[in-house]
């Protein structure tokens, strides 16, 4: 094998791991940090069954540029809901710990500003907050709720 020919695979190799790596973390992420893991099918906005549907067509783009056969796909498909299941559960046991940490720092910022910064830094979150709660009933969420 010359070295051209592994330099190409070895590009190829290393596109393929990014693009499976990216379209599992992009899912992980939407489906969880985005979406605040809204799960139940009742409560999902259509920017949530949007976002459902283009990570089922990526994917399925995915499954045919690898070529995979039906039993790859079954075991792709149970790999990543297994991914999903962690991230879900990651979530969920550091929530707490993130909107105490967030509460923390917010309490530090406003003791060190004075009253009309204060008075700014509160104006600037309630403005953080309506763009996120529009972002989130969109189908995307924010940090700042």
């Amino acid at each position: 094998m010359t070295r051209t020919l592994q330099a190409k695979l070895l590009v190829l190799a290393v596109f393929l791991v990014g693009m499976l790596a990216g379209v599992v973390l992009t899912n992980a992420y939407e489906t969880n940090v985005q979406g605040n893991g809204v799960l139940d099918t009742e409560r999902r906005t259509d920017g949530d069954r949007d976002r459902s549907r283009g990570r089922n067509r990526e994917r399925q783009s995915f499954e045919e540029y690898l070529g995979l056969s039906s039993d790859q796909n079954e075991q792709m498909s149970a790999i990543l809901e297994g991914a999903r299941e962690g991230y879900r559960e990651l979530q969920a046991r550091t929530r707490p710990e993130y909107r105490s940490l967030r509460a923390d720092s917010r309490e530090k910022i406003r003791a060190m500003l004075n009253d009309d910064q204060r008075a700014l830094y509160e104006s600037w979150l309630e403005r953080e907050r309506e763009r996120d709660g529009k972002q989130r009933r969109g189908g995307r969420g924010g940090m700042h709720d």
